[in-house]
């Protein structure tokens, strides 16, 4: 995973909703998607898998500890992403931007609040979101509890989220392997 190879569409999408946001493709014009954990490494969510202010939906944000080499992977990708908003911020944002506009602006997916804990990176779990045991895909149940399981996520970068006051990047999770398994291994590839 290259964060470098990556662009942003300078050309925002607003949704029926209203919402805007920017697509983020490689250079060549595929879908990007890397991995967060590895089945030597995996991740745990501390809280598991919840939707906002406990309201029904089918969409939910999973925050997932972050590793050292998790941390520095999202540094470099909201790296890239934040040159790119400065570059093109006067057709994203009607305006020329500064770094440091950008930075003022920047909601990142990995908070940290306490510097006792680690950093923490909010994922967004779909319906469309696949759960694998390490052998196969599981349905998993809507109320499944994830807090303290290991886990590894296959992710994409859905785009850059733009608001008045606030933009940052959501990562969509694809697939999540959700241990304990016998002998875990990444299924998709």
């Amino acid at each position: 995973m290259n964060p470098s190879t990556w662009l942003l569409n300078p050309e925002p999408f607003t949704s029926a909703k209203g919402a805007k946001s920017c697509a983020i493709l490689n250079k060549d014009g595929t879908k990007i998607s890397f991995e967060i954990g590895t089945c030597e490494e995996p991740v745990f969510s501390p809280f598991g898998a919840q939707c906002w202010q406990d309201t029904p939906s089918s969409r939910k944000s999973l925050e997932i500890d972050a590793t050292p080499r998790t941390s520095a992977t999202i540094k470099a990708i909201e790296t890239v992403l934040k040159q790119q908003l400065v570059t093109h911020s006067h057709k994203i944002f009607g305006k020329v931007l500064t770094p440091d506009k950008i930075d003022d602006l920047w909601h990142s997916p990995m908070q940290q609040k306490n510097p006792d804990y680690p950093a923490r990176i909010r994922l967004k779990i779909s319906p469309n979101t696949s759960f694998w045991d390490g052998v196969t895909k599981i349905a998993l149940p809507p109320d499944t509890d994830l807090r303290g399981a290991s886990l590894v996520a296959k992710v994409s970068p859905a785009g850059v989220w733009l608001m008045s006051k606030e933009t940052g990047l959501t990562l969509l999770c694809q697939h999540l392997l959700i241990y304990p398994a016998a002998s875990a291994s990444c299924p998709w590839g």
